[in-house]
């Protein structure tokens, strides 16, 4: 990459981290930069008939359906990326495809936004129900799960195990979190109580952490289903969500499908009968995310998540309500093949 070119996405994401501006303003530069030096994004709006000179706020802004993902690689200027993330999928279907800049920030940007909300990585023990990277080495998810493994206090993958799971957490010590995809949390919940005596329960301060959807799996089940089961198996008072894409930098964390995002990220909703308008706080409709540490590719995306914002609306939670209708699976949906 060209030292320069280097040098300003740096200097964008250090000033959208620190939170030290304007932050409509700062979005809106970013706008402008993007509108010039995204190819894809730029046609995008020419073909709209729009001038990024007459935008001056930040519902103004024209948001790049995701689905461009699938078919371009999204790139503000030219690099050559350290690796392309895709998202999961059948050979019938068409990936989505991210190219990352730098691996090393986006290691980094991940774990500060897991210890803004959870603390420090290294004091978990951490067991995940998911496949492992080597399964799928363009997994964003997967990739960011390996790296917290490496930084846990103590970090085992049981996606195939849960024999082995079981014997730990029946020896679980203070910290322990467990992060999966709602299905495997489910099953794993189903055999915990086929197989383990009751009383034999983890601590109550273990974390369970579901990620992904519901698209795979048994359909049948309901995210309040699938919550149900694990408050009555491990006596916890809510599951914590994590919410993520494989086109999105950033990560958002919550409780059961209730998210807030980091500073740098932020939510709108649309009108899903006029993509180009937005609702009032607490209607539904589709969600568009600013991620500005899409530096690279591309800050404004229009997603194919269902959601509205949540109250207190000045703090800009969101609930993530489903997928629009006929939306194919999202990436994360996949891999539970």
């Amino acid at each position: 990459m060209c030292p320069d070119v280097e040098a300003l996405f740096l200097s964008f994401r250090t000033r959208a981290l620190s939170g030290s501006e304007d932050r409509d303003k700062l979005v809106l530069e970013i706008f402008r930069y993007q509108a010039r030096h995204n190819p894809i994004y730029a046609a995008y709006i020419k073909h709209l008939n729009r001038s990024p000179e007459e935008i001056y706020n930040l519902q103004d802004i024209p948001f790049l359906p995701i689905e461009m993902f699938r078919h371009f690689l999204i790139q503000t200027h030219s690099y050559s990326p350290e690796i392309v993330f895709q998202s999961s999928g059948t050979t019938q279907i068409q990936r989505s495809q991210h190219a990352i800049d730098k691996l090393s920030f986006y290691e980094s940007l991940c774990q500060r936004s897991f210890e803004d909300h959870y603390g420090p990585l290294s004091k978990y023990t951490l067991y995940t129900l998911l496949p492992t990277y080597r399964e799928n080495p363009k997994s964003s998810l997967l990739y960011m799960i390996k790296h917290f493994l490496s930084q846990a206090h103590t970090g085992k993958n049981m996606w195939d195990n849960y024999q082995g799971a079981f014997t730990l957490l029946k020896e679980s010590v203070p910290q322990t979190m467990v992060w999966g995809l709602p299905q495997s949390l489910f099953n794993f919940s189903e055999e915990w109580l086929k197989q383990a005596n009751p009383k034999s329960i983890p601590r109550s301060d273990t974390v369970f952490i579901e990620t992904g959807g519901m698209k795979q799996g048994n359909p049948t089940l309901s995210k309040e289903e699938i919550y149900h089961r694990l408050h009555t198996t491990w006596q916890i008072k809510g599951v914590q969500s994590e919410y993520g894409m494989t086109e999105c930098l950033s990560q958002a964390y919550g409780i059961e499908g209730i998210f807030s995002p980091p500073p740098w990220m932020y939510v709108q909703i649309r009108d899903l009968s006029d993509p180009f308008s937005y609702l009032p706080p607490g209607e539904q409709g589709g969600i568009n995310i600013i991620d500005m540490m899409n530096i690279h590719s591309c800050c404004f995306l229009e997603t194919q998540d269902r959601g509205r914002l949540t109250p207190p609306f000045e703090k800009g939670d969101f609930e993530v309500l489903g997928r629009v209708q006929d939306a194919p699976a999202r990436g994360c949906h996949m891999l539970m093949n």
